[in-house]
């Protein structure tokens, strides 16, 4: 059995990065809930493009990613793909499949090289009957989960297109000051587009209707915003 170093896993809140909003926190774990877990974990690398789990398959384990990025995404039976987007390094996932005891609910493929502690769901069941916290430290990752996707569909039903993207591109332009008025947005537009609900060329065609405006440039894998206030006002609706 691996076991990792002494040194926890994050133990603050973290911003999803897929998130609509740079507000939207997600709960981690509590640092002794984080170690014990940790010291009955298999640790194992994975290389980026790996599929850790998919949808409908019975559900293995707990995951704890030390690094890297996960992506996590549904196709429909007709081939559509749909972006719930990716967590960091930090977080623990596959607690809904141990919770409710039933198969994954979606694919989670690793987006960059990775570090992986997996604990078997019997090794879990045998943790929360001497140390019963563990069962609420998961039950609050998974309420905060469910409150940021209760957000997210909302903006879905509700907001125009122009107005997710801008959102999405702040929340991928990562930590800037607010007042910051150029950015630097790494994008995959399918990917982008999986996550927004529409097609990547409604993507394509809004991002290169802001280009004509002439406040952002658009490069392969990047877009770079040179008025992020138009942005800014763009997210606010």
């Amino acid at each position: 059995m691996s076991h990792l170093g002494n040194s926890p896993m994050n133990n603050n809140t973290t911003l999803l990065n897929f998130g609509s909003e740079r507000v939207t926190e997600l709960a981690t774990l509590p640092p002794h809930i984080d170690a014990l877990l940790r010291a009955h974990a298999h640790i194992k690398k994975v290389e980026k493009g790996t599929v850790l789990f998919r949808r409908n398959q019975a559900a293995a384990g707990l995951y704890g990613l030390l690094e890297g990025e996960v992506s996590f995404s549904t196709t429909s039976p007709g081939g559509r793909a749909f972006a719930f987007g990716r967590l960091p390094a930090g977080q623990w996932f596959g607690e809904l499949a141990f919770l409710d005891d039933t198969p994954n609910p979606c694919d989670a493929t690793t987006q960059a090289d990775c570090v992986v502690a997996v604990v078997p769901f019997a090794t879990v069941r045998e943790l929360t009957a001497s140390h019963p916290e563990l069962l609420m430290a998961l039950a609050r990752v998974l309420g905060s989960r469910v409150r940021m996707l209760m957000q997210w569909a909302e903006e879905l039903a509700t907001l125009p297109l122009d107005t997710r993207l801008a959102k999405w591109l702040l929340t991928m332009a990562g930590d800037v000051p607010a007042d910051a008025e150029w950015l630097h947005v790494p994008i995959v537009q399918t990917e982008l587009a999986c996550h927004l609900g529409v097609s990547r060329q409604s993507v394509n065609r809004l991002l290169k209707q802001w280009e004509a405006d002439g406040w952002l440039r658009v490069s392969y894998g990047v877009v770079e915003v040179h008025d992020a206030a138009t942005l800014r006002r763009l997210a606010q609706g």
